[in-house]
């Protein structure tokens, strides 16, 4: 891999597939890549490699987005992928300052709980 490879390519590095986060110049040569797990066995686990040292077993393949296969989804009414998209919103972080499905949480409701936080927004 002569190039950097840009942060957010797919690659596949060791049988595993991973998004790039941050490309850096290695000092024994090469690139180093940090990177996020994708497949099933590395799903969220961060990792860095160097390109040097990755040629020798088996090498890092940029995964092409225009080779990628679109399968239909056959639930009533789209149910899967809604569920998948929900869950993906539900796992990032809220970037305002406002308190999000407080007064849904698994307690009861009891007026005296919501007191400190009061205190704390007032």
């Amino acid at each position: 891999m002569p190039t950097a490879t840009a942060p957010g390519a797919r690659v596949l590095i060791r049988d595993a597939e991973w998004i790039v986060k941050r490309t850096d110049r290695a000092s024994a040569g090469g690139w180093s890549l940090q990177v996020v797990g994708v497949s099933e066995l590395v799903r969220d686990k961060e990792a860095r490699f160097v390109t040097a040292i990755e040629d020798q077993h088996g090498g890092v393949t940029v995964l092409d987005p225009a080779d990628t296969t679109l399968a239909p989804d056959p639930s009533p009414q789209f149910r899967d992928t809604r569920l998948y998209l929900e869950s993906l919103l539900r796992q990032s972080p809220p970037m305002t300052p406002d308190l999000y499905i407080g007064h849904r949480a698994a307690i009861d409701d009891l007026p005296y709980q919501l007191d400190p936080a009061l205190q704390a927004l007032a």
